[in-house]
């Protein structure tokens, strides 16, 4: 749209996020609007509801949703490209950039309708299941990669984290949570027997100082 510039630009220049996304129109291969009927349409309509719900983070959306749905709803300050260039994956390299983003509170989502996404029959999404689960499950584990010691660090990180994967386990999204605690647990067996507990021991956390369920 010609406004979505003008409206993202001045947030990015504010300093206070690296990366703005907006609304979408859905339109067909024809470039008309998508038929409310469509099976993509009510998939988007189900889940950019989300954004109605105030008790939800952005991190804990991504986390049910890539809502965002497309590198072309990415603007993002020059610096933050270069440190974080998307992956070299298939499917998810919006969708990992954008998690990242949410997860260091470094992304800004515009409610309004800025930018008209096309939905055609050779969309990637609509390949077989088992390359898209598959990669869903290495972005998972990537992001646990990528935070890694950040973690034992950073008490709002590990928060924003917590959140996210506990919204992942109702994904919409294609990640089979089910198949993510198998691979950790095939992760797990292959750590040396004494290595699990030591990195528990090595915790030094707030959030030890303060029972679960108090």
């Amino acid at each position: 749209e010609t406004d979505r510039f003008q409206v993202c630009l001045p947030l990015l220049e504010s300093g206070d996020r690296a990366v703005v996304c907006t609304g979408l129109s859905l339109i067909n291969q024809d470039g008309k609007p998508l038929p409310a009927e469509e099976p993509r349409a009510h998939w988007f309509r189900a889940v950019w509801s989300m954004q109605e719900d105030e008790n939800l983070e952005v991190w804990e959306r991504l986390g049910i949703a890539n809502y965002l749905a497309t590198t072309s709803n990415v603007i993002a300050r020059t610096d933050w490209l270069k440190k974080k260039p998307f992956r070299a994956y298939r499917f998810n390299h919006d969708y990992f950039f954008l998690v990242d983003a949410a997860l260091r509170n470094q992304l800004h989502v515009v409610t309004d309708s800025l930018l008209r996404y096309r939905v055609h029959p050779t969309n990637t999404i609509n390949s077989a299941p088992a390359p898209l689960l598959k990669e869903m499950l290495q972005m998972n584990l990537d992001l646990y990669r990528e935070l890694g010691g950040e973690l034992r660090t950073d008490a709002a990180l590990r928060l924003r984290f917590h959140q996210y994967c506990r919204s992942s386990w109702n994904s919409v999204s294609s990640l089979h949570a089910g198949l993510l605690q198998t691979v950790l647990a095939d992760l797990a067996t292959e750590v040396a027997p004494d290595r699990l507990p030591q990195l528990i021991a090595d915790l030094d956390v707030e959030e030890l100082n303060h029972h679960p369920n108090s």
